[in-house]
């Protein structure tokens, strides 16, 4: 199996692409997002460890008083207001049960539906250094001015500051590039992003030989990840150091 990293910054169209891979070309794509959500629900680890964390007023309760979910957006505000520090406690806690329910789904989607690619979505791919995990990192890309217009246009709720916030609390767009195998530009209309999604699927996911005799065979399939493991390593490397 080919493990596809999909990341990009905030409002840079990263979803986009993600909803065209899986409705248009029919790849299975794990969303880092929707496992984030499961990982904090109600009664697990992490919800409990948020809680006693930052504090039980982000509880949202029914009219009886019983705990129905996390309010999500008091706890952005808190961690995403220039709190480094609180910002690392945060994905401390969430990370690590994210990336157990996104072990599972990898497997599930390897063994048992025994799927030639998968799409991780992970807005934080490369800051969680989950990029050596993956065969091939695809990065979705836009300029800085309208990245920040479309934040501001899709969450209404939050200020001109708080929308930079959110930009700073992530690695620079040019800092992911270098990191990146493929970037899609993101700059101009719907068509031309389809347009540009449906050439890389073409280029890199269309060796079916390969997948037939070789990714399919879990012996040969872990093998051939670890090399992907050690390639990303050294491309890991290799472009800090030419930072």
């Amino acid at each position: 199996m080919l493990i596809v990293g999909l990341t990009g910054s905030i409002a840079t169209g990263k979803s986009t692409v993600s909803t065209l891979l899986k409705e248009n070309h029919s790849l299975p794509v794990i969303d880092a997002d929707i496992l984030a959500r499961k990982a904090v629900e109600p009664g697990t680890r992490a919800f409990n460890r948020i809680l006693a964390t930052f504090g039980n007023d982000l509880a949202i309760r029914d009219d009886t008083g019983a705990i129905i979910g996390l309010d999500r957006p008091a706890l952005g505000k808190r961690v995403f207001s220039g709190d480094e520090a609180a910002r690392k406690q945060l994905n401390g806690i969430v990370h690590p049960a994210v990336r157990w329910l996104m072990v599972k789904a990898v497997v599930w989607e390897w063994l048992v539906r025994g799927s030639k690619v998968v799409v991780l979505d992970i807005p934080l791919l490369f800051e969680s250094g989950l990029d050596r995990f993956c065969g091939l990192t695809i990065m979705v890309s836009t300029r800085t001015e309208l990245q920040l217009q479309r934040l501001l246009a899709r969450d209404a709720h939050l200020s001109e500051e708080d929308a930079r916030g959110r930009i700073a609390s992530q690695w620079s767009i040019e800092d992911k590039k270098k990191l990146a195998d493929i970037v899609i530009e993101n700059d101009s209309t719907k068509q031309a992003l389809e347009q540009n999604v449906s050439k890389v699927v073409k280029k890199h996911f269309s060796r079916s030989w390969f997948w037939t005799y070789f990714l399919r065979i879990p012996p040969v399939g872990l093998f051939f990840g670890f090399l992907a493991f050690l390639r990303r390593l050294s491309i890991r490397r290799e472009k800090r150091k030419a930072t």
